[in-house]
């Protein structure tokens, strides 16, 4: 899911993938297309329905996605990392996880 930033000033956008039915370990994986990001050793995609959310974002800017006004945002108990390169366009875009 993309989640576009309505402030154009600061891009906090973030994705968001599919919670699995287990944690699946990310290990030595990245993004690759229209971003690109290399997860952190240990990253974890928790699974639906675990604490906190199951859910984890990958996000441009983690402080400024943590202080985002619309939901998601920080305080909601979150995995997010982040410091992504390159742009997501609302019109749709490739980004595939890739070992």
């Amino acid at each position: 899911m993309f989640l576009p930033s309505a402030n154009k000033a600061r891009t906090h956008s973030g994705l968001r993938p599919r919670p699995p039915a287990h944690n699946s370990p990310l290990g030595p994986r990245y993004l690759a297309g229209a971003v690109d990001f290399v997860f952190p050793g240990g990253c974890v995609i928790p699974a639906a329905g675990t604490a906190p959310v199951g859910e984890l974002t990958v996000a441009r800017e983690i402080a400024a996605f943590r202080n985002r006004t619309a939901g998601p945002r920080g305080a909601e108990f979150r995995l997010v990392v982040g410091g992504y390169a390159g742009q997501l366009s609302a019109r749709g875009e490739t980004i595939e996880l890739r070992r």
